[in-house]
């Protein structure tokens, strides 16, 4: 995991900046949050699925 993060972490960063200079700072703020937002949901409600089934069978 360490080496996927500093390898696609150059991307990212160009990512950023491309769409700083596109949307403006608040806009990437926002879309990177609402990214974020979205990763952490989708993990937890795989957990949560997990978790159920487990319990529940």
């Amino acid at each position: 995991m360490k080496k996927f993060i500093i390898s696609i972490l150059p991307l990212l960063i160009i990512t950023f900046f491309l769409l700083w200079f596109s949307w403006g700072l608040e806009g990437v703020i926002t879309f990177v949050c609402a990214v974020v937002f979205l990763i952490i949901s989708a993990k937890g409600m795989v957990k949560w699925i997990e978790f159920v089934d487990e319990h529940i069978k």
